[in-house]
């Protein structure tokens, strides 16, 4: 087993929090888009689409409209 370099951990608490902010009742879209760097995206790998800015909240919000109970995984 490896042990994980800060780096590491920083990056996986982000996206832990970024599933966390995309899910269920807890759902908060602006908190979302704020973790993003000012150029960063969301790459939407089965629309073959990349977001930028405020438009990564599209994402969120259409897919917890079309799948409520989504639940992401690590």
């Amino acid at each position: 087993m490896s042990v994980k370099t800060s780096e590491q951990a920083r990056n996986e608490q982000v996206i832990r929090s970024l599933y966390s902010l995309a899910e269920g009742n807890s759902k908060n879209t602006s908190k979302f888009v704020s973790l993003f760097a000012d150029d960063g995206y969301f790459y939407d790998v089965g629309a073959g689409k990349k977001y930028f800015g405020p438009e990564i909240g599209v994402t969120v919000d259409v897919y917890a409209a079309a799948f409520p109970d989504m639940r992401r995984e690590l």
